[in-house]
């Protein structure tokens, strides 16, 4: 397994992940079989909305939508997923490395907005973010 494959199923072993899926499911085959349960959301790229689920997930997970979501649109975006987890949940955010990606101050002052204690751990072709939503 990967790297940053080790990083998720630590960090998600025993939570209730809710993962926004566009497409792939790569990492979540890494996560899947420590994750105490997995709810997967298909998300519509042009208008990403999450519906209400109770709030019962510990935790978040989106591979590569900092990039899907229109940058004009990406702090209400943040904000609807740190809704839709429940208060302190853990938001884990990946994306691929590149001339296009977001800076590592970038990616922090974002996660900022929406809660506390981001890091940003830039790996050889992936970056992943995390933080803790609001209590």
């Amino acid at each position: 397994m990967s790297v940053l494959g080790e990083r998720l199923a630590r960090a998600f072993s025993g939570r209730n992940v809710l993962e926004l899926r566009g497409g792939d499911s790569q990492w979540t085959k890494a996560f899947a079989g420590r994750a105490a349960q997995v709810t997967t959301l298909e998300l519509d790229e042009k208008a990403p909305a999450l519906p209400d689920l109770g709030r019962r997930h510990d935790a978040l997970f989106a591979a590569s939508w900092w990039s899907r979501v229109p940058p004009e649109r990406l702090d209400a975006f943040l904000q609807q997923a740190v809704a839709a987890v429940a208060p302190g949940a853990l938001m884990a955010f990946v994306g691929t490395r590149g001339a296009d990606a977001p800076g590592e101050s970038d990616l922090i002052r974002h996660a900022s907005r929406c809660g506390w204690g981001a890091n940003v751990e830039l790996l050889p072709d992936y970056w992943l973010l995390t933080w803790w939503a609001p209590r």
